[in-house]
């Protein structure tokens, strides 16, 4: 059984077990710090280890030094072997920005995974994030790995079965990935040789590690500065009322104190289409959206590379973010008119329509996004014409630059014709004409 397929058998059992009669009480859920609380008495002493500390040159500019600092360090106990995360912290050298009080403690953390996939983080967002920034940058392994598979990411399905038996959210993988942001933000601290109080970081990861950012930031709301949340549309209604639901951004969100962006992408293959419409509706305040057209659930796509440093630069020196205020459409004769008004002090680039056409209802799979580009008007509104046909469902992009930053917003993808939308069948994030090798 692939792992793929194993995961959606949980996710499934998890669902139903979680389902609450009417007749049950509905479960108080429990704050994140509390949880914490519960782990930091039965934890052991937490140790890091400096593995390698030297200077390179920054592959963003090679006249720029960063220190490289690659650590281990462990986390927490997980069935009886302990949970360790590889990462490599990268500071600025001699760089006169670092010599500002008021930027003490500021970091960037991003959550990764390892292999082959190491580089794409440590060279398309830690490198451009500390040498444009200025910030120390973690690339962090999450979920991390035991002592028994140091080069496999551990599993998290054995403890999804556990919370399937426990009902208890301890035992939740976000919860549990949560404290590594936490432990990464301790390690952050002692290398950099500030008070673990002192430290503001931006946070965030993709697909699970997206969630168990969150949760850090709930756990830990005076450390954490904002959230980069990519790639992930579960929606948590089910866990309402169940023990889960302190796990479930829903409720967390009470405890986070920091501006989040969604970097998401318009065809996630393991998702229904427009969850993240239902993920904004609970929102207050609303996330930053930007969803990017025609891209799949994984973290490599330019449009990362970019939002990532201008995150850090909104969150932790003040660079403004342009708000799509208003998206509408007037339908005519021979067409659809769209209309976007902008609230920005920023340099606008490029604002885009795009637009699809769903040829695989109710799934929205593989979906050809097409861009148009919206010109302005004197009064300050940006127009698109399309032509014929209405599309099934669209969305408005900008492209701006401020504070030496570019950067990307959307709206929330529109269903224009109101099409249905359901969770599609497990295809492993393949597109929808593949098929499995026959059976042997």
């Amino acid at each position: 059984m692939s792992r793929s397929l194993a995961l959606s058998i949980l996710f499934a059992a998890l669902g139903r077990a979680l389902a609450v009669e009417s007749s049950t009480p509905a479960f108080q859920p429990i704050p994140p710090a509390r949880l914490w609380e519960r782990f930091e008495a039965t934890a052991p002493p937490f140790t890091y280890t400096v593995v390698k500390d030297e200077a390179i040159a920054s592959s963003e500019d090679p006249s720029r030094r960063l220190r490289r600092v690659e650590l281990l360090f462990s986390t927490q106990e997980v069935f009886g072997e302990t949970l360790r995360s590889r990462a490599e912290l990268f500071i600025p050298i001699d760089d006169p920005r670092m010599t500002d009080p008021a930027r003490r403690g500021r970091v960037a953390i991003v959550g990764g995974f390892g292999g082959p996939f190491w580089n794409n983080f440590v060279y398309n967002f830690a490198h451009p994030i500390a040498t444009r920034t200025g910030y120390p940058t973690m690339i962090l392994e999450c979920p991390g790995h035991t002592d028994s598979q140091p080069d496999r990411e551990w599993d998290i399905r054995p403890m999804l079965a556990r919370v399937i038996e426990t009902n208890d959210p301890f035992d939740h993988h976000f919860f549990r990935l949560g404290i590594v942001f936490v432990r990464a933000m301790e390690v952050c601290a002692a290398v950099l040789e500030v008070p673990t109080a002192e430290i503001r970081a931006v946070i965030g990861g993709h697909s699970k590690r997206a969630t168990a950012a969150y949760t850090a930031a709930a756990i830990r709301p005076e450390n954490v500065a904002g959230i980069v949340y990519m790639g992930n549309e579960s929606v948590f209604d089910r866990r309402i009322g169940t023990p889960l639901e302190s796990t479930s951004p829903y409720f967390t969100q009470r405890f986070v104190r920091c501006p989040v962006i969604f970097l998401g992408a318009t065809n996630e293959s393991g998702y229904r289409r427009f969850n993240i419409n239902r993920i904004q509706s609970h929102m207050d305040p609303p996330w930053t959206i930007a969803m990017i057209p025609n891209y799949r659930h994984d973290t490599d796509d330019e449009k990362h590379f970019v939002n990532w440093p201008m995150w850090v630069s909104h969150c932790l020196d003040g660079r403004p973010v342009t708000r799509i205020v208003s998206a509408t459409y007037e339908t005519q004769e021979r067409g659809t008119r769209f209309y976007a008004r902008l609230d920005t002090p920023n340099t606008v680039v490029m604002v885009k329509l795009w637009t699809t056409y769903n040829d695989d209802p109710p799934y929205w799979r593989d979906l050809m996004w097409f861009p148009v580009p919206m010109f302005p008007r004197e009064d300050g509104c940006y127009e698109a014409w399309w032509s014929g046909k209405p599309p099934d469902a669209w969305l408005i992009e900008v492209e701006d630059v401020a504070n030496g930053f570019r950067g990307y917003v959307t709206t929330l993808p529109v269903n224009h014709t109101g099409g249905p939308s359901e969770t599609p069948p497990d295809r492993y994030g393949m597109p929808r004409l593949w098929e499995p090798p026959p059976a042997r």
